[in-house]
């Protein structure tokens, strides 16, 4: 990921509404939470591959905590 601006859409009545971020913050969208990235980084095959890494440990982890009687964090 970079600093680079980042851009996702959000439904505003009959229309959307453009949201800026930085690439790699997250966002909430259609009931789920989301990584936003700029169109460089999301073509990128080495950043999506960390991303889906650092995802699949998140969930290795939470898995584990739920197990363990945890929670999440």
């Amino acid at each position: 990921m970079c600093d680079k601006e980042a851009f996702y859409y959000v439904p505003r009545g009959y229309d959307y509404k453009e949201i800026k971020t930085t690439c790699g913050s997250t966002s909430y969208q259609h009931g789920h939470v989301v990584t936003v990235f700029c169109c460089d980084c999301e073509n990128d095959q080495q950043v999506q591959a960390e991303h889906a890494a650092r995802l699949e440990d998140s969930d290795a982890d939470n898995a584990w905590l739920r197990s363990a009687g945890w929670g999440e964090i």
